[in-house]
């Protein structure tokens, strides 16, 4: 199933091919924590600021079942849901702290 992102599709597009088309990692709220635990093994959330609207927040959802090492979840972890939010909404839900990557930027939302 396709997703408004063009070239992703849930339950196929992993976490590495998400991070090559957006350019980054993102970042992920602290207090909500950038990974949870589910019945058969994790959920991801990277999460990123919409270039020219950063009130908007996209939250990019991949989920990892099993238990893979940090070497195999980018190749194991598959889109599962898209989150957007306004800013002040997810900052008092998740919190206001957040983790960026090192190489962190905003992206081109279509």
């Amino acid at each position: 199933m396709f997703s408004d992102l063009k070239g992703a599709r849930f339950g196929e597009t992993t976490l590495n091919e998400l991070r090559r088309t957006l350019g980054n990692n993102g970042f992920c709220y602290v207090e909500r924590g950038c990974t949870i635990s589910i019945q058969d093994g994790i959920a991801l959330f990277n999460s990123y600021e919409i270039e020219g609207n950063p009130d908007v927040i996209a939250t990019f959802v991949t989920l990892v079942i099993g238990s893979p090492t940090n070497q195999e979840v980018g190749d194991q972890a598959k889109l599962d849901g898209i989150i957007i939010g306004y800013r002040k909404y997810l900052d008092g839900i998740w919190g206001e702290r957040k983790v960026f990557d090192k190489a962190y930027k905003p992206i081109i939302w279509p």
